[in-house]
């Protein structure tokens, strides 16, 4: 078992930290630092989710075909360290993160129709 990085993962990486950097704004990294708790204004916690959902990004555990980004295993660590270690806005977990999955794998076949047919990022 190859436990290595490849050159292409290094990449992602990179271009994640390179998207942090460009879009996520040095007055709101300040406040969260300085706010008790990190917290942030909920106008901070929209453009966040909507800077996210114009890259792609919103929805991380939701198929493509659902509007998700559709993470390698290896992708979704990257893209955790990297919003983590930059001290980004937390996804607000239920719908987002956890609802999408949960769909995917548990809905049957012919019930799609009953999911949205992308994720609405808002």
């Amino acid at each position: 078992m190859d436990l290595e990085f490849s050159q292409e993962d290094f990449e992602f990486q990179q271009e994640v930290r390179a998207w942090i950097d460009e879009k996520y704004p040095q007055e709101m990294r300040q406040r969260r630092s300085r706010s008790p708790g990190g917290s942030l204004s909920k106008d901070d916690y929209v453009y966040w989710q909507q800077a996210l959902y114009d890259n792609g990004w919103s929805g991380v555990n939701w198929p493509k075909e659902y509007g998700g980004p559709c993470f390698t295993a290896t992708q979704q660590y990257l893209y955790d360290l990297e919003m983590s270690a930059a001290g980004t806005p937390a996804i607000i977990p239920f719908g987002q993160k956890y609802g999408g999955s949960s769909h995917h794998e548990v809905w049957h076949p012919g019930s799609e129709r009953q999911i949205p047919p992308r994720y609405p990022g808002q």
